[in-house]
């Protein structure tokens, strides 16, 4: 079913099937017009081979940064937001070059892809409605 590639068969089109294949997965357990409409913009996927060289594809999640009470993000005229602080003693603006720890991953969605035997393994698969959508980043690229 999913191994027929025409004879094309590398890696690179294995990944890009797999891709494709959890996608199709996603769709047929979350409809789009049931999913809510802020998570296109905010969810990434991830990618990687398993221990059985199969490939594992991750719908996730970034959690907003907590801000100081002195940081603000400004978005430039480009979509770029940058984020900015003021220093509380000499009121100074200054770009945040590492605004601390990395942001949490949440895996909303995840699925083993096995195309040697034609199998799709669901891993987690969380109820998108009881998501808040306000707490998570929007994708910037």
């Amino acid at each position: 079913m999913y191994s027929n590639l025409d004879g094309i068969n590398n890696k690179h089109n294995d990944h890009d099937l797999s891709v494709l294949v959890a996608c199709k997965k996603f769709e047929e357990m979350h409809p789009k017009e049931k999913q809510p409409e802020w998570l296109k913009y905010c969810m990434s996927m991830r990618t990687m081979r398993n221990h059985n060289k199969n490939w594992v594809i991750k719908m996730i999640l970034l959690s907003k940064p907590e801000l100081k009470s002195n940081q603000f993000w400004q978005w430039e005229d480009d979509g770029i937001p940058i984020l900015f602080q003021i220093d509380p003693a000499t009121k100074k603006k200054s770009v945040v070059i590492c605004g601390g720890p990395s942001t949490n991953i949440e895996v909303f969605f995840e699925v083993e892809v096995d195309l040697k035997n034609d199998k799709v393994m669901v891993l987690v698969d969380t109820d998108l409605n009881k998501l808040d959508g306000a707490k998570y980043e929007i994708n910037r690229r």
